[in-house]
């Protein structure tokens, strides 16, 4: 039995690619339509506008990446969430494709707000789940402020890395990121004056 393959699908997987080759200003309608041996018209059929094409190409590079790196299981402490953010750093072509486009709208995204939303949109997505992990693992008293300035300081440290490790694959090596990043949190969790900020042990 033959899985037809979604056209909207398709058409932002290969401008995801073309943005990881050229950059946002590479992937124009003609280039897409020309990888997928069709016409601008038939994409402009599924996206209205070129904006919407790229919106649909970073959700398409986000997709892209959790299938890679997806474990079966959700991240519930600090450790397993760590182990996850490693496997999802630019260590492979895959994950790199990811890592250059989401720096691609970045760079954009400082002239155009509506990148902007959709990055902040992004960003607050994967958030969510760290700070849940954190505020779990916080004791009650913990502010609902210093959970989240330690989500967002971790936030930013696995946006370091990732855009270290795209820029310059050879800089990192893996268990230097998640030791970097399991030690952030207890040095972040003392600057922060959350304690004890502990995280269950793994079975």
């Amino acid at each position: 039995m033959t899985t037809e393959i979604n056209p909207r699908h398709l058409i932002a997987a290969e401008t995801a690619a073309l943005v990881a080759e050229r950059g946002l200003e590479g992937a124009t309608l003609r280039r897409v339509a020309q990888r997928l041996d069709c016409t601008t018209g038939y994409i402009s059929h599924y996206y209205s506008s070129k904006d919407d094409l790229l919106e649909a190409a970073l959700a398409e590079a986000v997709a892209a990446l959790v299938r890679a790196t997806d474990r079966g299981s959700v991240p519930s402490t600090v450790e397993a969430w760590a182990d996850q953010v490693v496997a999802a750093l630019p260590w492979d072509e895959e994950s790199r494709r990811f890592w250059r486009v989401l720096i691609a709208f970045q760079a954009a995204s400082l002239a155009s707000d509506r990148l902007s939303q959709v990055l902040r949109t992004y960003a607050e997505d994967g958030k969510q789940h760290l700070r849940a992990i954190i505020r779990d693992a916080a004791p009650a008293h913990a502010s609902d402020v210093a959970v989240q300035e330690l989500t967002d300081a971790l936030w930013l440290l696995v946006d370091g890395f990732g855009t270290t490790a795209a820029l310059n694959p050879d800089t990192l090596r893996p268990q230097f990121v998640r030791t970097a990043l399991v030690g952030a949190v207890h040095a972040l969790q003392a600057e922060l004056r959350i304690h004890p900020l502990t995280t269950r042990t793994q079975p």
